[in-house]
């Protein structure tokens, strides 16, 4: 008979802790050999989150604060004598708090610009006076002089990153183009330049401007500016939509030089201005823009150009 050789109890109870002592030994040592990357890597992503928070902030300060200082506008409001003044508090409460200079222009007796009560369609008169005040009492406050009035919104930093690679000594301006002048509707910003030749050149010269002309001011202005050389510039961007918007919606297509569906193609990414808001969607626009922001939107990031 073979005798069987029995391991003592005790004995194989040690080897089984040994052994289970072993397996999660093991699975501990792979455990923490990838742990400290995993860890690394959550830091890492929370250090991300927390620099594209930082970069928004930057992207929303810095950039605004540089074009401001570098690319001045000087804003002008033109006012209806019908219209209370409580509309031109909507425009300093919104946008007008971002422009370089921001004053306000009557169609009522004014003492300081010198103009008569008009009836409201004679806007001509009002903006000869308006630039000839402008030109003689802040020509050095700013390079750019925006006309709007109190119905517009416009988008300020868009402005001046449009704006930032034109020279303010050229002889431009640049709005909705209406034919071939432009729109007193949505705005127009003329350069340094074009107002010092509308005051010093076309205005004392009947020939080249028509001072008590009756047709409209974008008629009127268009001519002035045209005979001393200044050039009504496309401000459209390059997909062919408007940052110059006349109506939100279904404005007069056929009297655009430019077409564009009526729908969302119609405005520009970098939308500059647009007309005939009502005031309290001047407040609701100034949070969309500035206050809300889309969650896992991304962020555009967007380079001045050398000019």
């Amino acid at each position: 008979m073979t005798a069987k050789t029995h391991m003592p109890k005790r004995k194989r109870h040690l080897l089984l802790y040994f052994i289970t002592g072993l397996v999660y030994g093991a699975l501990l040592a792979v455990i923490f050999s990838f742990w400290p990357t995993y860890y690394r890597e959550l830091i890492q992503a929370a250090t991300h989150r927390q620099r594209d928070m930082i970069a928004v902030k930057n992207e929303n300060n810095s950039r605004p604060t540089h074009l401001s200082q570098t690319v001045r506008v000087l804003c002008w409001i033109a006012t209806n004598q019908k219209h209370d003044k409580s509309k031109e508090q909507h425009v300093k409460r919104t946008w007008g708090t971002r422009c370089n200079k921001l004053i306000f222009v009557s169609l009522q007796h004014d003492q300081e610009l010198g103009t008569k009560q008009k009836d409201s369609e004679n806007a001509w008169s009002k903006t000869q006076a308006a630039l000839k005040y402008i030109y003689a009492n802040h020509f050095d406050d700013a390079d750019w002089f925006f006309r709007a009035d109190d119905k517009t919104y416009a988008i300020m930093e868009n402005m001046r990153y449009f704006l930032y690679t034109y020279s303010p000594e050229t002889p431009i301006y640049f709005g909705h183009k209406v034919k071939d002048q432009i729109s007193a509707n949505a705005g127009y910003v003329l350069s340094k330049a074009a107002l010092r030749r509308f005051v010093e050149k076309a205005l004392p010269n009947d020939k080249l401007c028509i001072q008590n002309g009756t047709r409209t001011e974008t008629v009127e202005l268009g001519e002035c500016l045209g005979n001393v050389g200044v050039i009504a510039v496309d401000s459209r961007d390059q997909h062919g939509c408007g940052r110059f918007v006349p109506y939100l919606t279904s404005w007069p297509r056929d009297y655009s030089i430019f077409k564009s569906a009526e729908d969302l193609t119609c405005c520009s990414d970098t939308l500059i201005a647009y007309n005939f808001i009502k005031p309290y969607r001047m407040y609701l626009l100034d949070h969309f823009i500035y206050h809300t922001r889309g969650n896992g939107s991304a962020i555009i990031p967007i380079t001045l150009a050398l000019r």
